[in-house]
Order: C-alpha cells, then structure tokens, then sequence
C-alpha cells in the first residue's frame, strides 16, 4: 500500500476500524450511519458503538479475541454492521457467509468453514428456534459450549444465533451483548483496541470460483480503510452525503465501513438483494445522492423499469456500478435517460484490496468529480 498512486495527495491512514468506530460516535454522535427502509431501523452512529461495544465485550467473554475467525449468514439488517464492526473491534478476523450459504451442499459449506478455520457462526434463528446449520449437520444436544460443535468442522466450538434458538448449546446475540456490558469487559476491550496493528488480517472472503476452485483471499484493515477512503475522496463522499448501498452486505464486506471512515449515510432498502424499485424508492424517500455498489445487471434494470419517471431523482448524482463491464452503450442510455447522474466505474478495486502493496504501475481508475453536494443539508 505504499506505493499506491491515485488522484490524492492524502496520506495512507493507519487506524483500526475501532478506532474510526470511536472517532465517528464522536464527531456525528446523533447523525443516521445507516437507515434501513425496510424495517424503517435508523442506526446512529454513537447507537452503532454503544452495540458493537457490548457484542466485543461478549465475545471476550467467551475467550474470542485476536485471530480468531467469525464466520456469519445473515440478510442487510443492523445486526449484520454490528457483527461485522465488533468482530474488527477485538481483532478477530470477520468471515462473513452469502446469505444463501446453507442452500449450498453439505460438502461445500463443510469445506469453507474447514478452510477459513472458523471458531465462531453466527446464523438467524427461524420462528420455531431452529435454524439451517442444525438442519444441515443435525442436532448437537449434549454438546458443551466451548467444545467443537460437528466433528467434521473441527475449528468450530461456538455457535450463536440471531434470535432464540431451542438449541441449548448455542449463545444467543443478545446474551452476548448481555454479557459485554460488563465494566471489566469493556476495560479489557480497550486494552486489547490499544495493541491491535492495521496491519492485523481483518476480513476472509472466498472468491467466485470463476477460474476454478475458490480460494480464500485475506485483507487487511489498512487495506480496506485505505481503498475505501480513495474511493470516497474521488467520488467526494463525507458527512453531507446519503448513498444507497445497492447489493447485499456479504457480496462486498469491505464496502460496508463507508459511514464510518468519511460520516457518510448508507440506505439500505432491504434485508435481502433489491431490486430495481427498491432501490429507486430509496433514493426518492431519502434524498440519496449515490448508488453504491451497483451491479451492471440492476443499473441496466433500472434504466429500462417502465416506470423509471414517475421517481423522484433530482438528487442523484452518481452511480456507481460493477460487477462486470461497463458497455459504452450503458452509459451513453444513462446519459440520455438520466442526464445529471454521471456513471463511475472502479476498476482494479479487487487488486488493490487483495495485495499489500500492489503492483508498482497500479492506478486507480475512478475520475475525480467535482463535488456534487451541497453545503449544507445532512
């Protein structure tokens, strides 16, 4: 990362995500990180901390700590951000599952828990108390907290749900936050935030398979914070700016830290993957000025949905879009069907979030904008 070139002359930051986490609870203590349409959630960043706090001091409290790996399924709701933050905030290496994951067969979830060397899964509770990964590996009555769960995913000694579960051996999210209100705990916990390096593995996720088997790629937080705070200078997003996060949590985990690195608001229209209407109804309700991380498939969606003028979008101004090329016939639609909204496409994001440093000739690839937002507002 020390050779990275881009369009700033800003300096690498070398922070923790918990330090942001802190620093951002006290800048914009009462300002929304992140709004969930659907549910109508509203999550404050200094309501963020007080949660990720309690869940860190949990997890403590259960002998996690530095290098252990999480792993969790779950949809776009708080809980996913709070999982997520808290797993960073220790020091532990985040792991996070497609939602879909327990669809998958028997052999290939086994085979990714194996490989990740996942100590700790978190999945959602169903209604009645049970949930997929009982289903899949059957029931583990009997078993001692602390003891691996499955004997084929030998790493595995923690299970927690999201919501009651009528497994005895698994913890609860909320018995954990529970048992992280504990003054020692939180003592602890900033102790342990004082000896974590940015430099520490932060995130594991598996590649598409696209060329053959998946692999495990390892970033770290410098790399994450870094790239995602570059992406933000070029496209000038900070505290006045609400973007819509187009896709699910798990596809692109370490785009999910934007509020928290620049103050900016994340709108997420639904707990699972949005569609076309979604996600215009976001941007109408809350003044949205970006679509982030928008796959090409959706744009291309919404610039063709029937009733794309009947939205309100005046405050759109970029759209950001990936996933796959980015046709001149894409853009040249966009620029006749939305005429105010410029198209940004990063590219070589994945190399630079992969490799510490990059290639000595990398660039980065999204063009500066002039600032689109306005001065005052949110």
């Amino acid at each position: 990362m020390n050779r990275l070139t881009s369009l700033s002359e800003e300096p690498l930051v070398t922070l923790t995500f918990g330090d942001l986490l802190d620093q951002a609870a006290i800048s914009w203590p009462e300002k929304d990180a992140y709004i969930f349409s659907q549910t109508g959630c509203r999550v404050t960043f200094k309501g963020l901390k007080e949660q990720v706090d309690k869940l860190a001091g949990g997890l403590l409290a259960i002998g996690i700590g530095r290098g252990d790996h999480v792993s969790w399924v779950a949809g776009n709701r708080p809980k996913w951000i709070v999982i997520f933050l808290a797993v960073m905030k220790i020091g532990a290496v985040a792991a996070p599952q497609d939602l879909c994951f327990f669809e998958y067969a028997e052999t290939t979830v086994t085979n990714t828990l194996k490989k990740a060397e996942v100590k700790v899964l978190i999945v959602e509770a169903r209604e009645d108390g049970s949930t997929p990964f009982h289903d899949m590996f059957g029931t583990t009555e009997g078993v001692e907290r602390g003891a691996p769960a499955v004997e084929r995913l030998p790493h595995l000694t923690t299970l927690v749900t999201i919501g009651e579960s009528c497994h005895r051996e698994c913890y609860t999210l909320a018995e954990l936050q529970q048992k992280g209100e504990d003054e020692k705990l939180q003592e602890r916990l900033a102790e342990l935030q004082s000896q974590l390096s940015c430099h520490d593995p932060a995130l594991l996720q598996l590649t598409s398979g696209s060329t053959g088997l998946s692999k495990l790629v390892q970033h770290s937080t410098h790399a994450i914070l870094n790239s995602n705070r570059y992406v933000a200078l070029a496209l000038h997003m900070d505290q006045r700016c609400r973007a819509v996060f187009s896709t699910l949590f798990c596809n692109v985990a370490w785009n999910v830290c934007h509020p928290i690195i620049t103050g900016c608001t994340f709108v997420v229209p639904t707990t699972d993957a949005p569609d076309a209407e979604d996600i215009l109804s976001a941007v109408q309700d809350e003044r949205c000025h970006i679509l982030y991380s928008l796959y090409v498939k959706n744009f291309y969606t919404i610039l063709h949905h029937p009733h794309l003028q009947d939205f309100d979008l005046s405050t759109l101004k970029i759209v950001m879009t990936g996933g796959n090329m980015v046709s001149k016939a894409l853009v040249t639609t966009s620029s006749r069907v939305l005429p105010h909204v410029t198209v940004a496409e990063p590219k070589g994001s994945p190399h630079r979030l992969s490799y510490e440093p990059p290639a000595a000739d990398f660039h980065w690839a999204v063009p500066c904008f002039p600032p689109p937002f306005p001065a005052v507002g949110y």
